[in-house]
């Protein structure tokens, strides 16, 4: 088993770059098949690299609330509030 980020294999060098795909590109391909167990996955991934991502945040919180998870997307809604715009 690799060490390595999972983006670190994937030839992207910048972080920044990595967390647009896992967050932009991935979430909102899986969320639009219907596949909201992978796109909820995948913004916990971005979340456990930048804490402070308020997109991710804000996207994770309204995606929980869907799914019945009301308070722990609140909870990440409150957290997104909390962060000045443009965090991540």
């Amino acid at each position: 088993m690799s060490m390595l980020p999972p983006f670190a294999s994937s030839g992207i060098d910048d972080l920044d770059e990595a967390l647009s795909g896992l967050l932009w590109g991935d979430n909102v391909v899986l969320r639009d098949l219907g596949d909201t167990d992978a796109a909820i996955g995948r913004l916990e991934q971005v979340i456990e690299l930048a804490p402070d991502n308020k997109a991710a945040l804000e996207n994770l919180g309204n995606l929980l609330i869907e799914q019945g998870q009301t308070q722990r997307g609140q909870e990440l809604l409150d957290q997104a509030a909390a962060l000045p715009d443009g965090g991540g």
